[in-house]
């Protein structure tokens, strides 16, 4: 099934929606606002989201946060934003950690950030759910600690989901 059918059917593969100059493994932040911006950033290098859609794309990401918290368990947090854009993501890897609202206190280290269209995918945060599951289970902040490149964070989504 190609790609936009299976978004259009509300499943897909992480490692097909993310390219290498959308993958940062040393980022750091102060702040969820912060994180946010970075994560549009990275949204514009991997061609995602134009820079004019930017300021949208920050506030959109930050008002979803402002409902509930976009952080899971294991240190892993998937936020995310409807707009005019592509389906895309992108990963951030923050080595010291950032204090976010998570369910079992532990510092988030991975961030995927997700652009969303806006229409379609409705029951994204089920997907989401399964996405932090599979990445924790796999112990993904571990291998991108140990990571030498974006190559490595793809090959390394690529195994967890044929092994899921």
């Amino acid at each position: 099934m190609a790609l936009s059918s299976r978004i259009e059917a509300e499943e897909f593969r992480l490692s097909e929606i993310i390219r290498p100059e959308g993958i940062a493994l040393d980022f750091h932040a102060n702040s969820i606002p912060e994180v946010l911006g970075q994560i549009v950033a990275l949204l514009i290098r991997a061609r995602f989201i134009s820079p004019s859609d930017a300021p949208l794309a920050r506030t959109n990401f930050l008002d979803r946060e402002e409902i509930s918290s976009t952080a899971f368990k294991n240190g892993i947090a998937i936020p995310h934003a409807r707009g005019p854009w592509a389906m895309g993501a992108v990963l951030a890897y923050y080595p010291d950690g950032l204090d976010w609202h998570t369910p079992d206190s532990l510092s988030v280290r991975l961030v995927v950030g997700i652009a969303l269209p806006e229409s379609g995918f409705r029951s994204y945060s089920l997907y989401a759910t399964r996405l932090a599951e599979v990445l924790a289970f796999g112990r993904m902040t571990d291998k991108l600690a140990a990571a030498s490149g974006p190559g490595d964070v793809i090959n390394a989504i690529e195994t967890l989901e044929d092994d899921t």
